[in-house]
């Protein structure tokens, strides 16, 4: 049954499982944070030496309206946990355009079979990504050039993480490319003049993968080939950006078309 607050994974509705499920709410706990110190001279006060993001932890509670038939209640239980065990992209109705990347790190547990107005308890971990992320991108578009920047505007407040197409159609190959955030200035450069980098007509492809580890691919037709072995050793993993304006700076040894993009993440 529909309540006021419905939640759904990899865009299956909870509710839908069964008419008899209820949901009871949703609790979001604080954001588990990892905060290492140390001392400053003096003993006065400390420095903080790196903050951890670790993961982020949703339950859900609902119960089963279901009061005679205890087989109906755990037939029922036993497709909740199918449908729960297995995580994937997580929403609720009160984030609209948001998704959180979960495990399931607690299946419901059966206390009392017969307690029908009981709650039971699903509990989700985001660790590989522990942000809501928007499913909406946030992008721009940078006209053929071998220098040129762009200008992303970010408003979640968690920023994101820059990801990049960039498209060669000057009729040469490309040797070289640097992108860079130029505010911080952290940033990749790629270099390879055997084989060219990026022939002209393919694509070089900044980007994640499901762990959220930097892959940077070259694209050809419908191909993807890795081309990550060609990044400099002073490259960073990650082209960090942050709520508001960001301004990229993109440099190739030839004019190219650029699509910089992000998916934003909430605090």
């Amino acid at each position: 049954m529909r309540t006021r607050v419905s939640v759904a994974l990899n865009r299956i509705e909870l509710h839908s499982l069964d008419p008899s499920i209820i949901i009871h709410g949703v609790q979001e706990q604080a954001p588990n944070w990892n905060i290492t110190t140390g001392t400053k001279a003096g003993g006065m006060g400390q420095f903080v030496n790196g903050i951890e993001k670790r993961y982020r932890e949703v339950t859900v509670k609902f119960a089963i309206n279901e009061r005679r038939d205890l087989q109906k209640r755990m037939q029922v239980l036993q497709e909740v946990a199918g449908w729960a065990a297995n995580g994937g992209d997580l929403e609720v109705s009160y984030r609209e355009q948001q998704r959180l990347r979960v495990v399931c790190a607690q299946l419901p547990a059966i206390e009392n079979i017969t307690g029908w107005t009981d709650d039971f308890t699903i509990v989700f971990r985001a660790y590989r990504v522990p942000f809501w992320e928007s499913e909406v991108k946030e992008q721009v578009s940078v006209t053929a050039s071998t220098n040129s920047y762009g200008t992303l505007m970010i408003r979640e407040t968690g920023g994101g993480k820059l990801c990049a197409i960039g498209t060669n159609n000057s009729g040469s190959g490309a040797t070289s490319v640097f992108i860079a955030n130029s505010a911080s200035y952290n940033g990749i450069t790629m270099e390879s003049s055997d084989p060219v980098l990026i022939p002209n007509g393919s694509s070089i492809v900044f980007d994640y993968d499901e762990n959220d580890l930097q892959r940077i691919r070259k694209l050809t037709g419908t191909a993807y080939s890795s081309i990550l072995k060609y990044r400099s050793a002073d490259s960073d993993d990650a082209i960090i950006l942050k709520q508001g304006e960001n301004s990229i700076h993109v440099v190739s040894d030839v004019a190219m078309n650029w699509t910089l993009y992000t998916y934003g993440r909430w605090e």
